[in-house]
């Protein structure tokens, strides 16, 4: 079993549940790479909101204050999401024949025509409906990081002389990624209007306890990196355990997940399948490993640094630490011949899926930073090679960035 060396215990904050009927899915849209639409939402200007403006707004729920939101999503959606189609339509050609690039485009050119060919809301029957085909885009959406970076692992494989600028690729999937992040703040903070929790402003928790959401990621990937693995470490939390600030949970949750994977992944890797003990006797137990340490500091900012005794990383490694699609995770190494040493027999099923959300596709760093920075703060790596890494997340609280955060 696993467990924190924190004595500290509380309830984990769970995501918003909108109850709503299922959307009728029936209607499709004729395909068109070059649909004169696109351009036409693409050029039209964005309005965008003061994350301040959207607090005070949510305030107060009532059915007049979600009929104006579902008819200013109803403008404002189409346009943010034409954006990014325009954008995929200007990538070099073989870049969109990756099938896995082509499935997001082909997602957002589907929920794009549905959006612009919803009738104007008039009754709060319609707005209903519209929240449900939000909902249904979301769900669609939900897999796009990981498909998206899938694409440029395989696009990354193509050889040299195709003469790809994967700069110019890269920066276009920090705008692509943080776009997707405005999007979703807009939708998610409209269908969480229909059920509303107290000590919430829709999606952002007026009084997000940092402790509570280390500890509860921690113990999701302890209980991941054991199945995986056989074995994980202790997590040692320290520092500021009372501090509290608003902010969007989910986007906290996020980073702090695969932030904590890549430290429980360095450490196991580093002492569990070192090259001394490849062959040898594995620890038995977390108490074998030694502890990943994370500190929460509260200042003017709040920062929770990430410390792991995991062997630090490689100065080519840390080069490319920020490049989407890129990761160190041999799948072969580990799992061999239907057995992994540190667990002996196990469903190769289930611990292949956990070996693999442990190492994920190369895109769960630059994706943390992505939400750190739209809420004003970072994710910045310190490595030690040869011993281990801190991590730092910075983390700006949402009701001092009120005027400065737009969404």
């Amino acid at each position: 079993m696993h467990r924190l060396c924190v004595t500290r215990a509380g309830a984990s904050v769970l995501p918003c549940q909108i109850a709503l009927r299922p959307l009728n899915t029936s209607v499709k849209y004729e395909f068109s790479f070059y649909d004169a639409s696109v351009e036409y939402y693409a050029l039209k200007p964005m309005r965008s909101m003061a994350m301040g403006y959207v607090l005070d707004y949510w305030k107060t729920v009532s059915p007049d204050r979600i009929l104006a939101s579902a008819r200013y999503l109803h403008t404002e959606l189409p346009v943010r999401l034409a954006r990014p189609i325009r954008a995929m339509q200007t990538l070099p050609f073989i870049v969109l024949t990756n099938p896995n690039i082509r499935d997001v485009f082909d997602h957002y050119w589907e929920t794009f025509q549905e959006l612009r060919s919803f009738p104007p809301i008039e009754t709060l029957e319609q707005e209903a409906e519209y929240s449900r085909l939000l909902e249904r885009g979301i769900n669609i959406h939900k897999d796009v990081v990981t498909t998206l970076s899938m694409g440029v692992r395989e696009i990354r494989r193509l050889p040299a002389s195709i003469n790809l600028d994967f700069d110019a690729l890269s920066n276009f999937i920090d705008k692509f990624l943080a776009e997707r992040v405005s999007r979703r703040v807009l939708a998610e903070q409209h269908l969480a209007a229909h059920n509303p929790r107290h000590g919430w402003r829709g999606i952002v928790n007026m009084a997000c306890s940092a402790y509570e959401h280390v500890r509860s990621c921690a113990e999701k990937v302890a209980g991941i990196c054991e199945q995986a693995y056989g074995v994980a470490p202790l997590v040692q939390i320290e520092g500021d355990l009372d501090t509290t600030f608003p902010y969007i949970s989910m986007h906290l949750n996020y980073a702090l997940f695969e932030l904590l994977k890549n430290a429980f992944r360095a450490v196991v890797e580093n002492h569990a399948f070192s090259s001394e003990t490849r062959c040898g006797p594995l620890p038995l137990c977390g108490h074998d490993l030694p502890p990943i340490v994370v500190t929460i500091c509260k200042g003017e900012d709040v920062t929770i640094i990430i410390g792991d005794k995991g062997g630090g990383i490689s100065k080519e490694s840390m080069a490319q630490i920020w490049t989407y699609g890129f990761t160190t995770y041999d799948f072969n190494e580990h799992i061999k011949d239907g057995s992994n040493a540190a667990v002996g027999v196990v469903n190769l099923s289930a611990q292949a899926q956990a070996t693999q959300q442990m190492a994920g596709y190369g895109y769960g760093l630059p994706m943390a930073r992505v939400y750190a920075k739209y809420m004003g703060g970072d994710v910045k790596v310190v490595s030690m090679p040869g011993y281990g890494t801190n991590v730092y997340l910075t983390i700006k609280p949402v009701r001092e960035q009120c005027e400065r955060i737009l969404i």
